[in-house]
């Protein structure tokens, strides 16, 4: 996310902001020097900004709140100039969950909207949207409550467009995933939001809007983006039972070395496990180990020379996110999988890595 600054915590939630928030600033003072706002305009929109992204930051704690409902922690919150982001520790798979999550935000403008709308009419007696977008009404109070009031409107609308990544998008997901598997209503939701996207685009050549502009191409990446993570989730979620080799290559550690690194040049196989004389699981040749050998041309006389005693053996049910990880952690390149008390196959780095690929 690049650099950003903590604020303060609110209700256990870090509120940070992005270095890039800086570049309000400068939004702020071109704004008043394009339109050559008074004085009391110019502070007037300044304070129009500066509201606009406290609304943001309450749409976002919205999110969280609803995420903490269902047990679902915020990492942070974290407010940069194209709006805001509450990180969730994880998006729940449930469409329920999603739907109230991804509703909870823009539900948070509604409110905002409604209370000053209800200010505006029942106290003020006055109409709800601005009579213009002349900025210099931001210098009177009550046409500055009107544009609080239209701001929350649009956040409202903008958000539930249903395209990824706004609020809508999730929505759309989550209604499709009652009907849908996962994976498919986001790759549908991901075709939505890329229609929509090329229609902005479409829209904003010759309109020269190149803000809707932006946001087409924004939103056809970050559609894009969301499919490949969801495939990305279901793959790690997977048993490791679609990775296995169950041929393979097992070494004897008075084998030559020189087998090891045949079976390498001659075939699919990266890694390898070695047994000693009774068949018992004593260690790995990694790919590396063979590289080195053959790079240095120098190849030991036998496996036991040069081979690894890290190993793992792992239940053929294992979640391949978890025994993924633990490779990596752990350094192991190879893996024995069991079933019951036998050995019926093996995964390795490169097994997993071409997977997720796929």
């Amino acid at each position: 996310m690049g650099r950003t600054f903590h604020l303060c915590t609110i209700s256990g939630i870090p509120l940070k902001v992005h270095w890039t928030f800086g570049l309000t600033l400068l939004f702020v003072a071109y704004v008043v020097h394009l339109h050559n706002l008074s004085i009391a305009a110019s502070i007037g929109f300044a304070l129009l900004v500066l509201v606009m992204f406290f609304c943001v930051i309450l749409h976002e704690f919205g999110h969280s709140f609803a995420a903490r409902r269902y047990g679902i922690d915020t990492l942070d919150i974290i407010i940069s100039p194209i709006g805001g982001l509450a990180r969730l520790q994880n998006i729940p798979e449930e469409p329920i969950k999603e739907l109230v999550i991804a509703l909870a935000g823009p539900t948070v403008n509604v409110i905002i909207a409604t209370l000053v709308g209800c200010y505006l009419h029942f106290v003020l007696g006055t109409e709800l949207i601005p009579s213009g977008d002349n900025l210099e009404l931001l210098g009177y109070s009550i046409d500055f409550l009107k544009f609080v009031f239209t701001i929350n409107i649009m956040l409202f609308v903008f958000n539930l467009i249903p395209a990824f990544p706004m609020d809508g998008g999730r929505v759309l997901r989550a209604l499709l995933s009652l009907k849908l598997e996962r994976v498919l209503a986001t790759r549908v939701a991901m075709w939505m939001a890329r229609l929509i996207a090329f229609s902005f685009v479409c829209y904003a050549i010759p309109s020269h809007n190149i803000t809707l502009g932006l946001i087409g191409v924004f939103v056809y990446i970050m559609s894009g983006k969301e499919y490949a993570y969801v495939k990305m989730i279901k793959k790690v979620s997977s048993k490791i039972s679609e990775v296995v080799q169950s041929q393979y290559t097992s070494l004897i550690i008075t084998d030559p070395f020189q087998r090891a690194v045949d079976a390498y040049q001659n075939g699919n196989e990266k890694n390898f496990l070695v047994y000693d004389e009774v068949q018992n699981l004593v260690g790995a040749v990694p790919e590396i180990f063979i590289k080195d050998a053959i790079k240095n041309k120098s190849i030991p006389e036998t496996i036991a020379d040069l081979m690894s005693t890290k190993v793992a053996i792992i239940s053929k049910n294992s979640i391949l996110k978890k025994v993924a990880n633990m490779m990596s952690q752990e350094g192991i390149a190879i893996c024995a999988v069991k079933d019951e008390n036998k050995i019926v196959g093996v995964i390795d780095r490169y097994a997993v890595e071409q997977f997720m690929k796929a």
